[in-house]
């Protein structure tokens, strides 16, 4: 009896084993919170991409490039009047605006930055572009869409003031646990998108 009391009170070795049982998890959550905080910061910078996007977009020539010969009166309204219903979606992956003619120079405008070719090449911060942004952005992650704003006069060319939506789709993650855990799910981030109305569509300082 007394050596089975004296094996019972006997702790060595046991901190050993509660740290062999908890060390897993604990380092499962410390990787699960930096995993997290990786996906996070690439939202933030998805946001801040789209952001960018529509800001240049706003003041520069139409990915859809008829957008700047149109008077307004297509969309059947008269000379005066608001503009009627007009839609383009212009997408990097296809090169194609829908009911448009796609303009590779206006979009290489908003993805790189005015004046630039290449990301990561932005001179200052007036000529940062979207990948600039976010630096894994690809141009298939970006649809820009083009529409009536109700703020468009019809009736004179290139008078149109569209409401600009930038959109940043399907762009990695970059979380290893998440993506794991639910590839469908976070694998890539969820889309975001800026919307803006247009200033002046016609680009200015290269």
């Amino acid at each position: 009896m007394k050596r089975m009391l004296a094996a019972l009170r006997d702790r060595r070795g046991a901190a050993a084993i509660e740290t062999a049982i908890v060390a897993p998890f604990l380092f499962t959550g410390i990787i699960g919170v930096f995993d997290l905080g990786v996906y996070l910061f690439r939202w933030n910078q998805a946001v801040e991409a789209a952001r960018v996007g529509a800001r240049i977009a706003a003041v520069s020539d139409p990915v859809s490039s008829d957008l700047s010969s149109m008077t307004g009166l297509e969309t059947g309204v008269q000379s005066g009047e608001p503009a009627g219903d007009y839609e383009r979606l212009c997408t990097g992956s296809g090169q194609s605006c829908t009911g448009g003619i796609y303009s590779v120079a206006a979009f290489a405008r908003i993805f790189y930055g005015p004046n630039s070719g290449a990301c990561g090449d932005a001179a200052g911060p007036e000529r940062v572009g979207m990948c600039d942004a976010f630096s894994v952005l690809e141009r298939s992650h970006v649809t820009i869409r083009y529409q009536e704003s109700g703020a468009d006069t019809a009736g004179v060319a290139g008078a149109l003031r569209p409401l600009i939506s930038v959109r940043v789709t399907g762009a990695p993650s970059g979380s290893a646990m998440l993506g794991r855990l639910a590839p469908g799910a976070f694998a890539t981030l969820p889309p975001v998108e800026t919307t803006v109305l247009a200033e002046d569509l016609r680009s200015s300082g290269g």
